[in-house]
């Protein structure tokens, strides 16, 4: 929902006044005002004005906090090459869907596997001399010293087998996750002249965030867990939670950042969507007044003009908690109220008025 500025509200107030002085309500730009429905005011200098009201009544409703914001990916990773080699084979294209462990894209394996089993060869050497080396040790034919020898020998060839294996390894460019295989940045037949170059972005899109940013004066409300229903532009809705609120405030618009998180089923929700959010916060009493009732006071303050048990004008600044099709939900003025409903920009608080039969 728009937020509502107070230029937006002064204006409907002004076109308002102006449409109520031209229907000839005002005894002093017309003879004879015409009834059409709406009670006006009527004031002489020596006879009180009489005023139109409303009674108005509060009711218990759930107060919400409403956002806009966009859509991301619970999880982002650009991934880069561990060594150096020709792209031999891309298993997945751009948009693919991938389980964590699938291999995105291999390199060459040149002399690296003849390496590793090189170094697996080593290792059953190393081991069985050990073996050796222990019976011959337990019979007494052997020193302490050659045995423990030998397992030196032993340890250096399975360090040596991890050292090939991981290198070996490296060649197979594996997704870190389930996901899509957002972007490539290598063909089949480049090469990579050293590690550290990135090779493909993949996302998480199992879940989504939605994100936006809060004012200072609605974040006491906020708390992590509570429920948030996200809505995008074109009509998908669910239902998540706030997972994540900034503890600073943004330096230049003093709000904070704030995250919800939401199980993207059917993968309906896509990175950089724009969203409505809707946070529940708590029950309160509020009035559903209708936008054209509101005023302003002599400092520009939004607000209602009521009328008193002594018939006295009064004055009282509003909150505008939320927007329905039928008025605005606001609190700010006493729960049984006498609105003035019409000609309240003629006047002024203290002043006395009757109520129009």
């Amino acid at each position: 929902m728009p937020h509502i500025s107070s230029k937006f509200i002064a204006t409907l107030i002004f076109v308002a006044v102006f449409l109520w002085i031209g229907s000839g309500f005002f005894p002093s730009m017309a003879n004879k005002p015409e009834d059409d429905g709406t009670k006006t005011v009527e004031k002489t200098a020596s006879i009180a004005p009489k005023v139109g009201i409303t009674k108005s009544e509060a009711k218990n409703i759930l107060q919400e906090v409403q956002l806009y914001g966009t859509t991301m990916s619970y999880r982002k990773v650009n991934i880069k090459s561990q060594t150096h080699g020709k792209v031999e084979k891309i298993s997945v294209l751009e948009g693919g869907r991938v389980k964590e462990g699938d291999i995105i894209l291999s390199l060459e394996v040149e002399d690296r596997k003849k390496i590793l089993q090189s170094a697996e060869a080593l290792l059953a050497q190393r081991r069985l001399e050990y073996n050796v080396a222990k019976s011959l040790k337990n019979s007494g034919h052997q020193s302490k010293t050659k045995l423990s020898e030998s397992y030196a020998n032993l340890q250096s060839a399975v360090a040596n087998l991890y050292k090939t294996q991981t290198a070996y390894d490296e060649i197979f460019i594996k997704a870190p996750f389930n996901g899509i295989v957002q972007e490539l940045y290598v063909e089949e037949g480049d090469y990579l002249h050293q590690s550290g170059e990135q090779v493909a972005t993949v996302i998480d899109d199992s879940k989504i965030l939605a994100v936006a940013r809060i004012p200072e004066n609605k974040i006491a409300g906020i708390k992590i867990g509570n429920n948030a229903t996200i809505k995008t532009v074109s009509g998908i809705e669910t239902v998540g939670f706030v997972s994540y609120i900034s503890k600073v405030a943004d330096a230049t618009t003093r709000t904070f950042r704030v995250e919800v998180e939401i199980v993207n089923n059917g993968y309906d929700f896509f990175e950089g969507m724009t969203t409505g959010i809707i946070i529940p916060v708590k029950q309160i009493n509020a009035h559903l007044i209708k936008p054209s009732f509101f005023t302003l006071d002599e400092s520009g303050e939004i607000g209602l003009k009521t009328l008193s048990h002594e018939s006295r004008v009064e004055f009282y600044p509003i909150n505008i908690i939320k927007e329905s099709k039928e008025g605005m939900w606001i609190t700010g003025i006493p729960d049984n109220t006498k609105i003035i409903t019409a000609g309240q920009e003629f006047l002024r608080v203290g002043d006395k008025a009757v109520v129009a039969e």
